[in-house]
């Protein structure tokens, strides 16, 4: 029987009013060589030490099915050939400082794999007002190499500058592929936001309890105190004894 205990929502609530150096977001993203221009809901979730996940949702336009997809974030620099994931800094004195992140590796969650993809490309800058690195939705960087990030380390230049209208030079910018993006603060993470993001395993424990068991606890009209028991149940070395020990607890 299945017994609704949302520890993500828990933890992400923790997390969020805890620890100010983690920051969360939610954006829309197209990657630009998907040729279904399908365009991706996300949670992104950066860590203090630079590390962090990105969530993509999207319905394809083709096929009209969901695709879920988990992604691994570093802004820590590679500094490394071929890697996995990472991070390269350009700054500029004019424009900034700009973190251009990738991803080669991905788990698909649902659906199947995404039309025509390389490696997620991410680009973040320093916002010096809220002392955060947060996502941006344009930049003056290029990243140069077919495959950067995939067969050979990434490097950046910054694109020529262009004439406006009255015929000043400006510093030419371009799409990042992030549409949109909010910062999420103080947000109550219900079950219908996060069933955005997660599949309903991941949201869900496999308890131990009866159909009986259950009904009895929801059926109850006096107040009830609910104990919720984390259960070591994969380590074969402890497993057992800590299954036998969380049944013997009331």
């Amino acid at each position: 029987m299945r017994i609704f205990q949302l520890f993500l929502s828990f933890f992400l609530i923790l997390w969020a009013n805890t620890l100010t150096a983690q920051n969360l977001f939610e954006l829309t993203y197209q990657f630009k060589n998907d040729t279904t221009k399908t365009i991706y809901k996300g949670l992104l979730v950066k860590n203090a030490d630079g590390t962090g996940f990105l969530r993509l949702k999207g319905i394809n336009k083709k096929t009209k099915k969901r695709g879920l997809y988990d992604f691994n974030l570093s802004l820590n620099e590679s500094g490394t050939k071929k890697p996995n994931a990472g991070a390269l800094k350009a700054t500029d004195s004019a424009t900034g400082t700009y973190l251009y992140c990738w991803s080669k590796k991905y788990t698909i969650k649902e659906g199947a794999e995404i039309p025509g993809f390389n490696y997620l490309g991410f680009w973040f800058k320093e916002n010096k007002k809220k002392g955060i690195v947060e996502p941006t939705l344009t930049t003056p960087f290029n990243v140069a190499g077919e495959y950067a990030g995939d067969s050979e380390e990434p490097t950046v230049s910054k694109y020529p500058t262009d004439a406006d209208p009255t015929g000043n030079m400006k510093q030419r910018f371009e799409g990042t592929a992030i549409l949109s993006f909010k910062q999420l603060n103080n947000i109550l993470f219900t079950k219908t936001y996060l069933g955005d993001f997660f599949t309903t395993s991941e949201l869900f424990y496999e308890g131990s309890y009866t159909k009986k068991q259950i009904l009895t606890i929801r059926n109850n009209i006096k107040p009830v105190i609910h104990l919720i028991l984390v259960i070591n149940s994969i380590e074969e070395d402890i497993a057992k004894n800590c299954i036998e020990d969380g049944k013997k607890v009331s």
